[in-house]
């Protein structure tokens, strides 16, 4: 009997938090203006609660976007490990916990930066 409440309070919270124990569900892959892309939906590791986006551009020649999962809501850790030199990057963090929360984000701004960096 001791070991029935142990896995009954597993199952409870697997599906009260599935999050918890399967991780979160985000939009993961690349993508870019040389048409090159690889997206798919992916299931984050347990210990990563955050679905994220960066955009990158070199100039205003190519423009990459980057999904992925991540262990922590910090965009400036996220822009030093992924950009490169001569990037110009963003990133955006969807919320805790949140399936997808990366889905819809884009970079508008990115490209008026970029922009606007050329024109100085």
């Amino acid at each position: 009997m001791k070991s029935v409440l142990p896995l009954s309070l597993f199952f409870f919270y697997c599906l009260a938090f599935p999050c918890i124990c399967y991780g979160i569900h985000c939009k993961t892959g690349m993508y870019d203006t040389s048409g090159n892309a690889a997206i798919v939906i992916s299931e984050c590791a347990a210990d990563q609660h955050f679905c994220s986006a960066i955009g990158c551009a070199i100039g205003t020649e190519q423009i990459t976007v980057l999904w992925s999962c991540e262990k922590q809501n910090n965009t400036e850790v996220l822009v030093k490990r992924v950009s490169f030199e001569n990037h110009t990057c963003m990133a955006r963090i969807g919320h805790k916990d949140a399936n997808m929360s990366n889905e819809e984000f884009a970079f508008p701004e990115l490209v008026q930066l970029v922009l606007n960096d050329l024109s100085t």
